[in-house]
């Protein structure tokens, strides 16, 4: 894989699926699981993911031979329950202590905006929204954008920190619209994600615990505003 062309790509990334949440305004709701339909955009955004994370593997497998016997897969099994179960944990644990902030703090912490008037399929279709969702940001901010940049990075201490800040920062930063909570939330969320990829060394274990995290706080939602 060409340098020129790593670039080019990482380029394009940066601008029309990276620094595009930044801008979005305070305020505005989010939309991407609660319509109960499969919007074009998210579906473009899930093929992106896809052959991202494929190239990746490509990338990976070029650098170094990976060992593929029993022990060995094993090992990867017990790493991704290990891990997803931790991390999912973590994230639950930081939830809840947001919800603790939001109401001793005069900061409203908001969520997605949750339509429930749908049926038995458009709930399977939002859950398989939250999957897309969760395995596309599992890709661009703990995968591709790290990883790319780290690619560069020449192993010097300064810039594999630098780097490592920066994504978690601005993975942060897209959950801005959602409020202040909403961003500490996301940075401390993003840094247990990127341990989990770092430790597991996929991102299967994150995007599971990823997607569990999202699905258990639908299914929250869903039991308070019938409660």
């Amino acid at each position: 894989m060409k340098n020129k062309y790593i670039i080019i790509e990482f380029i394009a990334i940066l601008v029309f699926l990276i620094i595009p949440p930044l801008l979005v305004n305070p305020g505005t709701a989010a939309t991407i699981a609660n319509n109960g339909k499969i919007s074009p955009f998210l579906f473009l955004r899930l093929i992106i993911a896809i052959f991202l994370y494929y190239q990746q593997i490509y990338i990976i497998k070029k650098a170094q031979k990976q060992q593929n016997g029993p022990k060995e897969s094993f090992r990867k099994l017990i790493l991704f329950l290990s891990w997803s179960a931790l991390c999912f944990g973590i994230l639950m644990i930081i939830q809840a202590g947001m919800q603790a902030l939001s109401m001793v703090l005069p900061v409203e912490y908001k969520e997605n905006a949750l339509n429930l008037n749908l049926d038995g399929i458009d709930w399977m279709i939002m859950l398989f929204n939250l999957l897309a969702g969760a395995f596309y940001e599992e890709v661009i901010y703990r995968e591709f954008l790290p990883e790319t940049l780290l690619s560069f990075s020449k192993d010097r201490k300064a810039a594999i920190i630098m780097i490592e800040c920066a994504c978690v920062l601005v993975f942060a930063l897209s959950h801005r619209y959602l409020g202040i909570l909403a961003v500490i939330n996301a940075l401390l969320g993003g840094i247990i994600l990127r341990v989990c990829r770092r430790k597991s060394h996929d991102i299967w274990a994150g995007t599971l615990a990823h997607f569990l995290y999202n699905a258990i706080l639908l299914i929250f939602t869903l039991l308070q505003k019938n409660a």
